[in-house]
């Protein structure tokens, strides 16, 4: 894999005064494998030149590397010792040039390199600093400060809650519920059963509220969909037929459920008549 250097040197390799190779090193393989290539100097020996002009944050460093070559001449193997002089030189942001990475984005090697100081983009510095004054508005609005006997209450919610909790939140939801429903059972006490399945708006409010009541209140009997349960037929008949033992419209309906001598299991906990009537007009639309 290859790595980007902290800061891109200029590398100039010489041998007997005569510069034999000259070149930008801007990631690792750059230090690596021209010097390799072209003189056979080491390449570990290259990095520690590069980790010591970094380390003594210094913008010139060079050193001259002793190099044994083998060769054949006259059909015999010979050696040569040569020196071979490399010289790193730090580019400055002015001698850098505007270069795209691999991510395709433009950006420039700026000096600040040189203590290997890798600065992160602009959108994670917004992201860090936006993150860090949440987290202080946070602190400042929610009870999250533990102190010696106490805590930190909280300024609360702007409009909300003062000093905000779990409970008052839930409450004020409950009670904006509460609002919204109330136009609709008031609406249920004051209309006529004709009315309100005239309504769409209501019969769809009377279906969703219904299902509710009935999920909790006799499904358990009647069955999820009113149709009653197989194993014991003869203790909750079928809400979707249309044999019915004392009446099928609205009124009669809303009386079977209230009535003990009529219907056993009359609804055991006190329910609203509000509660009732849409309970009523739910078993109705089961049949239609």
């Amino acid at each position: 894999m290859e790595y980007r250097l902290p800061f891109s040197v200029k590398m100039t390799l010489k041998q007997n005064d005569h510069v034999i190779s000259e070149h930008v090193a801007e990631t690792d393989n750059d230090l690596r494998y021209p010097v390799e290539m072209d003189t056979g100097v080491g390449w570990v020996e290259v990095e520690e030149l590069y980790l010591r002009m970094a380390n003594r944050n210094t913008d010139y460093q060079t050193e001259t590397f002793k190099v044994c070559n083998s060769f054949e001449k006259w059909g015999a193997w010979q050696q040569e010792v040569v020196y071979i002089k490399v010289t790193l030189h730090r580019l400055t942001k002015d001698e850098t040039e505007v270069r795209v990475d691999d991510r395709g984005e433009w950006f420039r090697e700026w000096d600040s390199y040189s203590n290997y100081i890798n600065h992160p983009p602009r959108w994670y510095w917004i992201g860090m600093v936006l993150s860090a004054l949440w987290i202080v508005v946070y602190l400042l609005i929610y009870p999250s400060i533990p102190l010696m006997n106490t805590h930190w209450q909280g300024l609360g919610v702007p409009g909300g809650c003062t000093p905000w909790t779990v409970i008052c939140e839930m409450q004020q939801d409950e009670a904006a519920l509460n609002q919204v429903r109330g136009v609709y059972l008031d609406r249920i006490r004051l209309s006529s059963v004709d009315e309100l399945l005239a309504d769409s708006e209501m019969s769809e409010f009377i279906s969703r509220a219904g299902r509710v009541l009935f999920a909790d209140n006799c499904s358990a009997c009647h069955g999820k969909e009113g149709k009653g349960i197989s194993k014991i037929p003869e203790m909750a008949p079928v809400l979707t037929d249309s044999s019915w033992l004392h009446g099928a419209d609205v009124k009669a309906i809303q009386a079977c459920i209230r009535n003990p001598m009529v219907h056993p299991y009359a609804l055991a906990k006190p329910v609203e008549e509000v509660n009732t009537k849409i309970l009523a007009l739910y078993v109705y639309l089961l049949r239609h």
